[in-house]
């Protein structure tokens, strides 16, 4: 009886707490995690291979920040994400897919893809940042939702992180992100979650977040979510402020830290001016116009010149 009274209240205070355009996951709620980040269609996550047909790794998450016909789609992900290890190679070949699951277009156990599931990234437009782990990658097509609806992009965050909560999303690993290091009780799932974040500190161009002062919602800071976001919550909406990138420590003295993109104040015109010079549209060249030279009118004498001369 008492568990239930209990539950009772918690679930009262859930429903007072969060309203339907309250979008922070504050309490330790897998499947109220699961949900928010499958309400969130810009976010993805990625596989890479080496050669198609090959071994495919995990290219962690994605966020998808342009998706119109004029420019195209374009996500932001870690910088480290599209590369091959510690090689600094990019991958022959990326793809990533906004299913609610990664399973459902990268089946597990396999080497594979669903193609209708999944967009591979343009190889040679994966551009990235000179001073911060992101890049910003040109996928193939425009990203669609289940209803054929174009997938709304995240907009972005232009103000200070000083005393902000901030909103996380990945897809990678699951287990209490507490105990995210490789001795702890993470075990892949594939699902995308979002969890409350308290911002620390900047580290560089880099924010951090240390779990023993944050909800500790499975799955959030460990592998995989490295590219997934760092938000802001504005009126109801998520406005992405910063790529995750990183996990250090682990247990209670774990810290996991996002790219903060207001760090590099050119970091905007970077992406927007990538964006535009490789939009799908062209300004056309113009066609010159001729204007044919009119025939002048002949005056009175050259009209009586010439009939003189035809008499002739």
């Amino acid at each position: 009886m008492k568990s239930f009274l209990l539950f009772a209240v918690v679930a009262l205070f859930l429903v007072i707490s969060f309203s339907a355009s309250a979008i922070l996951v504050d309490v330790a709620n897998d499947e109220a995690s699961k949900q928010l980040a499958n309400s969130l269609g810009f976010l993805g996550r990625g596989a890479g291979w080496d050669v198609e047909g090959g071994t495919r790794y995990l290219a962690g998450s994605a966020t998808l920040v342009c998706n119109n016909v004029q420019n195209g789609a374009w996500i932001l992900t870690a910088g480290h994400v599209a590369t091959r290890g510690t090689t600094g190679l990019t991958f022959n070949i990326l793809r990533f897919t906004f299913e609610p699951s990664y399973f459902d277009a990268f089946p597990r156990g396999t080497t594979s893809y669903l193609a209708g599931k999944c967009i591979t990234a343009i190889h040679d437009k994966v551009f990235y940042h000179a001073i911060q782990d992101v890049a910003l990658i040109k996928l193939e097509h425009l990203v669609y939702d289940s209803t054929g609806e174009l997938v709304t992009p995240i907009s972005f965050y232009y103000g200070s992180l000083s005393n902000k909560i901030i909103l996380f999303g990945g897809a990678g690993e699951t287990g209490i992100p507490s105990q995210a290091d490789p001795n702890g009780t993470g075990d892949f799932d594939g699902y995308k979650r979002c969890a409350r974040g308290v911002y620390d500190f900047l580290m560089g161009s880099e924010g951090v977040m240390n779990f023993s002062r944050s909800v500790p919602i499975p799955g959030i800071g460990i592998n995989g979510d490295s590219g997934g976001f760092a938000a802001i919550e504005v009126d109801g909406e998520v406005k992405q402020c910063g790529v995750l990138v990183m996990l250090y420590g682990s247990g209670e003295s774990a810290d996991t830290s996002f790219e903060y993109l207001g760090y590099e104040p050119g970091f905007f015109d970077w992406m927007n001016n990538l964006i535009q010079e490789n939009s799908n549209i062209t300004t056309p060249t113009p066609t010159p116009t001729i204007t044919a030279t009119p025939t002048p009118t002949p005056t009175e004498h050259e009209s009586a010149v010439a009939a003189w001369d035809i008499y002739q």
